[in-house]
């Protein structure tokens, strides 16, 4: 599909699904729309957009309050996709609420230092850190079918990480002293890219 065909489409859905012409910036992935009066975006604007570029779309939707805040608003979109991609979340349509505390965990702050900390034991290790992102939905079989390894390998991998960072693998991803939390957190400083 010719990329002018591709933004017509765009263009389209996001229009038709607010009800009013959208201003677009499109630019090489990193396309932004600027919805006037405020509109909430629909929850199937992922799926529809999805279909209308023929690959899978991840958004985030922000709201400014007045024009000039806009600028801060489309850089808080870009920072929920970057942790939306890292926490491991399906492409879809993301608000700041799916990714809360991992977004204020990424934030500089008085803790921040102490929380990236947990996993400087592991830091020389990509493979544990990679399996223990991985692991954070508590699914080993499906970590260990991502990593093309025997679910008995991410075990040892996540016993491995608990023995040199004092991390229980194993908790909810909610518990207390919990890895997903700190590595997020750390994931998000040490590989910007992601």
């Amino acid at each position: 599909m010719t990329v002018r065909r591709r933004v017509r489409r765009i263009q389209t859905v996001l229009d038709q699904a607010f009800g009013t012409e959208v201003r677009c910036l499109f630019d090489a992935g990193a396309d932004r729309a600027v919805v006037p009066g405020g509109g909430e975006p629909p929850g199937d604007l992922a799926e529809r957009l999805t279909r209308a570029c023929g690959t899978e779309v991840r958004i985030a939707a922000v709201p400014a309050a007045a024009p000039e805040a806009v600028p801060d608003a489309a850089h808080t979109a870009v920072e929920i996709l970057r942790v939306a991609r890292v926490r491991g979340l399906l492409p879809a349509l993301h608000v700041l609420d799916d990714v809360l505390l991992e977004f204020h965990l990424s934030r500089p702050g008085p803790s921040s230092h102490r929380i990236a900390a947990l996993l400087d034991p592991v830091a020389d290790r990509p493979e544990l850190l990679l399996t223990l992102h991985l692991a954070q939905h508590q699914d080993r079989r499906r970590t260990a079918a991502l990593l093309e390894l025997h679910p008995n390998t991410v075990d040892n991998r996540l016993a491995r990480l608990g023995e040199l960072t004092g991390l229980d693998p194993s908790s909810p991803p909610a518990a207390p002293r919990s890895p997903s939390r700190p590595w997020c957190c750390a994931t998000l400083r040490r590989c910007p890219t992601w």
